[in-house]
């Protein structure tokens, strides 16, 4: 099994990112990737660079530009999911090391 950190970043309620994170876990792991997946609300923190160090990618639930020196790759779907996931769990595998 395949294994990946991924930063979660937007502006959504904690309660919202604790389902978002166990859908894109459960997503993920049907694809026999197994994810450690950290939140950060970008209302209360912009500065993600002090989260980057274990992390390989950021997947982001909005709209908003992202500073990082890693991969980005856009969520918006974990919030519409009728948008499809498809895209997003193959730009996650493309970005595994």
């Amino acid at each position: 099994m395949k294994k990946v950190s991924i930063l979660l970043v937007g502006g959504i309620r904690d309660e919202k990112a604790a389902k978002i994170i166990q859908n894109l876990k459960s997503g993920l792991s049907q694809r026999e990737i197994n994810a450690d997946v950290q939140f950060v609300n970008t209302y209360k923190t912009q500065d993600l660079s002090i989260f980057e160090d274990k992390m390989d990618m950021v997947v982001t639930a909005g709209t908003a530009a992202i500073q990082t020196k890693l991969p980005v790759i856009q969520g918006l779907c974990l919030l519409y999911p009728w948008m499809g996931m498809d895209k997003l769990y193959q730009d996650i595998e493309k970005n595994i090391k």
